[in-house]
């Protein structure tokens, strides 16, 4: 499979510290194998996702602090709400082989 993908990232930050890392990607995918129909934008199949990533090195000041987890909570079900969709937990890789009916 190939994938193509572009991210923007946003940051979001609770009391000046950096709790959030998220990105919103729209990547594109191919089957390998098909290499001759590569230029046929039929054969490429599409999606877009937002990833909502606790940042990894969270203070510990405020590692604890409620409004974290309620913010996550706040995104997701605008985000939901926004584009009438639903939470997806599998990675790029795998959502790109289920489009191209390989998974």
């Amino acid at each position: 499979m190939i994938l193509r993908g572009y991210r923007s990232t946003f940051y979001v930050l609770i009391d000046g510290y950096d709790v959030l890392r998220c990105s919103m990607d729209r990547c594109t995918v191919f089957d390998f194998r098909s290499l001759n129909d590569m230029q046929n934008p039929v054969m490429w199949k599409y999606f877009r996702e937002i990833e909502l990533s606790l940042y990894p090195r969270i203070s510990n000041k405020i590692k604890n602090d409620v409004r974290i987890i309620r913010i996550v909570e706040i995104l997701r079900d605008s985000l939901i709400s926004y584009f009438n969709t639903c939470v997806i937990y599998d990675i790029k890789y795998q959502r790109g082989m289920r489009l191209l009916g390989k998974y």
